[in-house]
């Protein structure tokens, strides 16, 4: 079993945008003590492009199993926020900090591919520290795990196909949102395990959910029609139904 990181070139840039793309696996065996990393591309590394799929004979434990499926969707990989939220009923909150990689962000922010810059010994401090602090004991077999991987997979879906925006979107919203978008498409990231067990989603400063109506004309139909549509998810109202109460 190990735990895998992903460490994309830019960190300010969706997985999915077309200049973005792996710099690195971060790899620990959970039964050993020193962690490894698998290259693709880094200048820190003479090595280039190694092998990764050997880790698919594994079970792999990985903070947002989404985001890892967006480099390469592993045979059997289990999303260690949800075990966290299983056994917590919250959400991990990422407040882990290494000030070598907040300087250079702060310092380099409209720098490409920004985690090139940053060492890889670097990488391997604030990886470590993630694992430290949401690792949890996981055992094949939980019964829960067909909705892990259910969620996951259906959250994986929608965010590959990110949404078509018009040519006037920068005007719509702000100059904030052209580093984005990504042949004509914003993408978003969506935070499955809430403490209400609702998705919530944004990405570079656009939350698809909660677009108030004038900013809603930004999107625009890639092939022929764009549908949309309103659902009655207020949570008195879910509760009401579940005890056939009418409003």
């Amino acid at each position: 079993m190990y735990c895998v990181i992903p460490i994309f070139k830019d960190p300010n840039l969706h997985p999915l945008h077309k200049d973005n793309g792996l710099s690195a696996l971060w790899c620990k065996e959970i039964s050993k003590k020193e962690p490894m990393f698998i290259i693709e591309q880094h200048p820190d590394s003479d090595k280039m492009m190694e092998d990764y799929k050997w880790l698919n004979d594994y079970t792999i434990l990985t903070p947002d199993k989404k985001i890892l499926n967006h480099f390469y969707k592993f045979d059997t990989v289990v999303d260690m926020n949800y075990l966290h939220w299983l056994n917590t009923g919250k959400p991990f909150e990422n407040n882990i900090r290494n000030n070598a990689i907040d300087f250079l962000s702060n310092k380099f922010y409209n720098v490409k591919k920004l985690n090139e810059i940053v060492p890889l010994s670097k990488h391997n401090e604030y990886c470590s520290e993630v694992f430290d602090k949401i690792n949890i004991p996981y055992e094949a077999g939980h019964p829960l795990d067909y909705y892990m991987n259910d969620f996951t997979e259906a959250f994986w879906a929608i965010e590959q196909n990110g949404v078509k925006v018009s040519d006037d979107v920068c005007d719509i919203f702000d100059m904030r949102v052209k580093k984005h978008i990504s042949n004509g498409k914003l993408y978003s990231n969506y935070n499955l395990w809430t403490t209400t067990g609702r998705p919530s989603n944004s990405f570079g400063s656009v939350n698809f959910a909660a677009l108030p109506p004038e900013k809603r004309k930004g999107f625009v139909a890639e092939n022929d029609s764009l549908i949309e549509f309103d659902f009655d998810a207020y949570h008195l109202r879910l509760i009401a139904d579940l005890v056939d109460y009418d409003f």
